[in-house]
């Protein structure tokens, strides 16, 4: 039988040394961020303190942003490159 959400965090609170390796997985953060970038949330992961839902909150935003300047960006480039074609 599995433990509950709080029972877990309990667990880990409880049995951790400070002494141990932590693994980053760069693979499955970086998944992460190109769905919360990309406004696809597909909802499998998402923080759990305060202030990591703050920090997706506003890094997400800025990001939103940055990712629709560059799509915009890109959309402009392939525009031209077609109106160019088609010009000629």
């Amino acid at each position: 039988m599995g433990l509950s959400d709080e029972g877990a965090h309990m667990n880990a609170l409880e049995n951790a040394s400070g002494s141990d390796e932590c693994i980053v997985n760069t693979a499955g953060g970086a998944i992460f961020w190109f769905t919360i970038m990309t406004t696809i949330g597909y909802g499998n992961t998402a923080p759990i303190t305060p202030g990591g839902r703050l920090l997706v909150y506003f890094m997400g935003f800025v990001s939103i942003l940055a990712f629709t300047a560059v799509m915009g960006h890109a959309g402009y480039i392939l525009l031209v490159i077609v109106d160019d074609f088609f010009y000629r």
